[in-house]
């Protein structure tokens, strides 16, 4: 049986690693510039680290397996998705933009050396962050190219993925490609439409996709950067007090929609999916 491999968006969630939070982790926020560490604003640690709990207990309650991290040297731990992605070769590392994020991998990817899982390192100039991946297939995998990977990036992914990889040049509004878009099963899909280029609309209606277009409220608050657990079945970021256009239109189209407070997480510029790495999926 498989133990890694995550190549799509919407196939069952079998594994996932999850950093789990120290106060220790946040006391540079309050020492130095919050905005250096990539936050909007400092969160309050016990409720953060309740909302990742609850995340971590949702997992569980659908079988997914969850692969608890400890330890660390900075507040942007918990944005375990970032360090790269599981394929069916191993586990491809790329680096980070900014200095500050520098060695958040460490401890993820000794857990997965220790789980077996090989690891294929991108070159120092070789910039790339798993925000900026999605699966659109098994063997193609969209990369947003911006402010967190470069050309460099995409061109060592284009070389190393054993498939196809499609550049997606964002346009400055965002900063990965998973806050702009994302999927929830094989026909529906949500994006934010300044943030993306016209060809990515246009491959994606030849593909027989039904578009929800995300509202500037909606994306400003994390609304497209949900998990898929399965094709149809997605966790997302609250959907009562925020983001209500988006679940509307989700469970329109007949998305089963689970709502989770993610209110602290989001105040570093991340959402639910950008705490969640899969490491296997069925397919």
């Amino acid at each position: 049986m498989r133990q890694y491999g995550a190549q799509s968006e919407i196939a069952p969630l079998k594994k996932v690693v999850v950093h789990v939070p120290n106060e220790e982790e946040f006391i540079v926020l309050k020492k130095e510039e919050v905005r250096k560490w990539l936050f909007r604003e400092i969160p309050d640690f016990k409720k953060l680290l309740k909302e990742v709990e609850d995340v971590i207990d949702y997992l569980k309650e659908e079988g997914i397996e969850v692969i608890e991290i400890r330890g660390g040297r900075s507040p942007n731990q918990i944005y375990v998705r970032d360090i790269g992605i599981a394929t069916d070769t191993g586990f491809l590392l790329g680096n980070f933009r900014y200095s500050v994020r520098e060695g958040e991998e460490e401890i993820v990817i000794n857990k997965l050396i220790e789980l077996g899982i090989p690891i294929i390192k991108a070159p120092p100039k070789a910039i790339f962050e798993g925000g900026d991946a999605v699966f659109l297939t098994n063997k193609e995998l969209l990369i947003g190219i911006g402010e967190r990977t470069n050309e460099n990036g995409y061109r060592w992914l284009s070389k190393t993925f054993q498939g196809d990889v499609i550049p997606v040049r964002l346009n400055p509004v965002t900063f990965h490609l998973d806050l702009a878009f994302n999927i929830a099963d094989s026909h529906v899909c949500a994006m934010y439409t300044r943030a993306l280029p016209e060809e990515i609309m246009k491959l994606l209606r030849t593909r027989g996709y039904d578009i929800i277009e995300v509202p500037q409220d909606d994306f400003k608050n994390f609304a497209i950067n949900w998990l898929t657990l399965r094709s149809g079945r997605v966790l997302f970021y609250d959907g009562y007090r925020v983001n209500r256009f988006t679940r509307r239109e989700l469970e329109r189209r007949g998305i089963d929609v689970i709502s989770v407070d993610i209110t602290e997480i989001t105040k570093g510029n991340g959402g639910i999916r950008c705490i969640t790495l899969p490491i296997l999926r069925e397919y």
